[in-house]
Parts: structure tokens; C-alpha cells; sequence
């Protein structure tokens, strides 16, 4: 006797009803970007998004007076690989479960700097990358670059990304995965979890 099936093959998260609800392409999603007349723009990227891509684009179409990467307020790759020794090990499969939070990549002194040059400014921002909305505690909009884990694994066999504070574009795809799995995935979650959570 087979027991019935119970997995969704096709799930599906109901927004909205409403086909105003939903920008597709660019063109449509920076008609939107611009009506919300944003002074301090704010892209929290999933980490595997391509963040140049979504930088050229948006530059391109909003023309802000100026852009903060949130990449460029990491730590040094070593000092990153040293963190992360603990959890990921020398094992090709097996790490350990941690609480590593996406802050935790961030160059205090850097971050403090960014802070403080965005709090100073008047003029129109965008700040984006993985950990953008740490730079910023409150945007005037915060947009989530989200991703579709498959889609993060397709690109890492082909090279096209590195994991988050690296530049391992080449490594092989399934040690490239497990440091997803044991610490990007789980650090980005914690994050976005508190942004989604927010008011």
C-alpha cells in the first residue's frame, strides 16, 4: 500500500490578486523605485545575487549622487576564513551549525565609517549588497534582492559567484555549497527574518 503524497510540487505564496502589485523587468521595477521618491535607497541582496547587475541597473535608472557597497565594509578574506575555520573545518561534506550573523563579516571600523558618512549626507544614496540595511537603521526604502537556493546553486557550478567575504568563484561547487549551507544561508535567514519582521 502507497501512502498519499503530501509534498507540493508547485507551491505558491499569494501577495496579491492585484497585477499592479507585481513590476516585471526593469523598466518596471524603476518606474516603482522612482515614485517612491526615496532620498536613501536601500538593497539588502541575498548572498549569490548578482550585485553588480542590480547596481548597474539601478544607477543607471535613478542616477543616485552616490553608492555604498555594502562589500566594501568586510573584513579581509583571511581574517573571514580564520572566523569560519571552527564551523566549516577540513571535512569536503561535514561542518557544524552556528550562529554567525551576516554583521559578524563587517570590518567594525569600516561599518562605523559608512555610517557615518551616510547619516551626514543630503544627498540621493543607494546602499546596497549583503548586509546593506546594516549600514543604515532606517532607509526611506529598503528593497530585498531575494534568491531561489537552486538558482544560487546553478550559479556556483558555473562559477559565476563566490561565497559571502570571498573570492573563491572557482573553488569546487559542492565546497562552495557547503559553506552556504552551514554559514551564508543561515546568517542571510537570520537577517531577513528581522527585516521582513519589521514595521
Amino acid at each position: 500500500m502507497s501512502l498519499p503524497c503530501t509534498y507540493d510540487k508547485h507551491p505558491v505564496a499569494s501577495i496579491s490578486s492585484s497585477s499592479q502589485d507585481c513590476a516585471i523587468g526593469w523598466p518596471g521595477v524603476l518606474e516603482r523605485l522612482r515614485g517612491s521618491q526615496a532620498r536613501i535607497l536601500c538593497v539588502e541582496c541575498y548572498p549569490g545575487s548578482f550585485v553588480e547587475e542590480i547596481e548597474r541597473a539601478i544607477v543607471g535608472g535613478l542616477r543616485p549622487s552616490c553608492v555604498f557597497r555594502a562589500s566594501e565594509c568586510m573584513k579581509a578574506r583571511e581574517e573571514v576564513k580564520v572566523m569560519l575555520a571552527p564551523y566549516l573545518g577540513d571535512d569536503p561534506i561535514f561542518g557544524r551549525m552556528n550562529g554567525v550573523e551576516i554583521i559578524d563579516f563587517f570590518d567594525p571600523g569600516k561599518l562605523a565609517a559608512a555610517r557615518e558618512a551616510i547619516s551626514k549626507s543630503r544627498e540621493t544614496i543607494l546602499i546596497i549588497g549583503t548586509g546593506a540595511s546594516l549600514l543604515v537603521p532606517r532607509a526611506d526604502l529598503l528593497v530585498y534582492a531575494d534568491m531561489a537556493r537552486w538558482e544560487i546553486q546553478t550559479r556556483q557550478r558555473n562559477n559565476e559567484i563566490a561565497n559571502l567575504g570571498a573570492l573563491n568563484h572557482t573553488e569546487r561547487a559542492s565546497l562552495k555549497y557547503k559553506r552556504s549551507f552551514f554559514v551564508d544561508w543561515r546568517s542571510a535567514d537570520r537577517l531577513k527574518k528581522r527585516l521582513l519582521s519589521s514595521p
